[in-house]
């Protein structure tokens, strides 16, 4: 699911780094733009595994502006990340409050709440999301929607979600792949090879994907592209359980 859409780490790495106009970013005085940059710094090293480091960025970031949006929700996607739920929520809501610009506030909140399984305020702050006209990810916004559902095993709501989603960007790759999925369930194979064929363009590659395409080739009646990607399934996802499922469907063993 989409949380933070942050930008790749910049290029300081060294606390003695210093912004454009000179302000050390260890600096812990009110300095909006070095906040901003030591949470990113702050949300690069936390998806590197450097918690410690990660840490020590956000609370600074935090202290040169309290009152950052930005900050907020990277301070949220930390809690939310090292399992402490009831921090990242307090800063999901901050960080949904202070933001002038609702939509990614909204968002992370929402998948956040997902996850907690609480559906009915996930549903409320995806479409707050949606709502707001200066909201760019809206294509993502649907396709959690659709993920959500289908934690609540509501195929049919998600199935529309994940198509309102690729209407918007036909190239969204979790939602190829789960309208292949569902496709597949329903037994209308050219469906689930159309949407893995457009899957494949998008440069993903998952063994979900591999199986599935093993599935529907062979209920197509493909037996060369079927042991084509049979073949990639063993070589890149030897130890994977659709490995496992395509051995016992052929060998009879898991």
């Amino acid at each position: 699911m989409l949380l933070l859409a942050v930008a790749g780490c910049v290029s300081q790495n060294s606390d003695d780094a210093t912004t454009d106009s000179g302000v050390p970013l260890s600096a812990l005085s009110y300095n909006p733009k070095a906040a901003a940059i030591n949470a990113e710094l702050g949300v690069g090293y936390l998806q590197q595994g450097d918690i410690e480091r990660a840490k020590t960025k956000l609370l600074m970031a935090q202290k040169q502006d309290p009152d950052s949006s930005i900050v907020a929700a990277s301070m949220a996607y930390y809690y939310d990340k090292i399992g402490n739920a009831k921090e990242a929520e307090r800063y999901y809501k901050r960080a949904y409050s202070s933001a002038t610009e609702k939509g990614d506030a909204a968002n992370n909140y929402g998948v956040f709440l997902c996850k907690q399984k609480n559906y009915a305020a996930a549903y409320r702050y995806f479409q707050k999301a949606i709502d707001d006209p200066n909201y760019v990810s809206t294509a993502q916004t649907y396709e959690n929607l659709g993920l959500c559902h289908l934690e609540q095993k509501d195929a049919a709501v998600a199935k529309d979600y994940f198509l309102k989603a690729l209407r918007i960007d036909p190239r969204l790759a979790t939602s190829l792949l789960q309208m292949a999925e569902i496709s597949a369930n329903a037994k209308d194979w050219p469906a689930a090879q159309n949407y893995l064929t457009q899957y494949a363009t998008t440069g993903e590659q998952s063994p979900d994907a591999l199986w599935l395409g093993i599935q529907s080739a062979q209920a197509l009646g493909d037996k060369e592209k079927a042991m084509n990607l049979a073949t990639q399934l063993k070589t890149l996802y030897p130890n994977s359980v659709q490995y496992r499922q395509y051995l016992a469907t052929t060998r009879g063993v898991a």
